[in-house]
């Protein structure tokens, strides 16, 4: 059965493009999985802490991050892709609840990820993959380097999509005795804006974008990166904005 996967990487809500165009496409690809690839919150309701372990809350407090993570992310998806898997990986920034716990042991069994996130999406811990078949995993990203593809690919050796890096970059490894065989790096642009406040009009690389897979049977994938120009992209055929 061929599965069809819509992949998305940091979002880092409050700070989030317009998604009701990813929204659109989402009903017209009819995925059977979505999967949220890591800091699909900014938390800066939890930065503070991890900072001097000041009580001044910035960016509004825990439950209201959670609020809004169903608000903007969770009952979209719903509403989108009703029928499929729903899989959110940690990523650097969500796990700055699991620190928060760290130095704060009393507020266990209250702020958890595991505790919060809605019991129908399967939550993959930090620095975990998400294993969508034998030859290629989801992972939120590890490293920032100029070549961050291929150290990704070496340090897994499998075809990988992570997000992290906010960019597009693509490396791939072909076995010399199978061309058939090889592995695949490629990262994939977020879904933030390109320059929130907390970057202060620094330069970066970044671009907006997402990714969706083709996994056929034999676990074979074909997967497309799309990238998002001022809000407007195309995929299968449809321009979308």
């Amino acid at each position: 059965m061929e599965e069809r996967i819509l992949v998305l990487f940091d979002t880092h809500v409050p700070h989030q493009i317009n998604l009701e165009p990813v929204w659109e496409f989402a009903k017209d690809f009819k995925p059977t999985q979505v999967v949220l690839g890591g800091d699909v919150h900014e938390w800066s309701s939890v930065s503070s802490w991890l900072a001097d372990q000041s009580k001044l809350l910035e960016g509004g407090t825990i439950a209201a991050s959670y609020e809004e993570l169903e608000h903007v992310i969770f009952k979209p998806i719903r509403k989108a892709a009703p029928k499929a898997k729903k899989v959110f990986i940690v990523g650097n920034h969500d796990d700055r609840i699991n620190t928060v716990l760290r130095v704060q042991p009393n507020f266990r069994g209250f702020i958890e990820l595991s505790k919060n996130i809605p019991k129908d999406f399967e939550i993959v811990p930090v620095n975990m993959p998400y294993c969508i078949g034998s030859n290629l995993i989801v992972i939120h990203g590890l490293y920032t380097n100029a070549f961050h593809a291929k150290k990704t690919v070496e340090a897994y050796h499998v075809s990988v999509l992570y997000g992290h890096v906010h960019t597009f970059q693509s490396y791939t490894l072909i076995s010399p005795i199978d061309p058939k065989k090889f592995y695949m790096g490629q990262s994939i642009g977020c879904l933030s804006t390109l320059n929130p406040e907390f970057m202060k009009n620094r330069p970066n690389s970044w671009m907006n974008g997402f990714c969706y897979v083709y996994v056929n049977s034999d676990e074979t994938f074909h997967h497309v990166p799309v990238i998002i120009v001022d809000g407007k992209f195309y995929a299968e055929g449809r321009k979308y904005k």
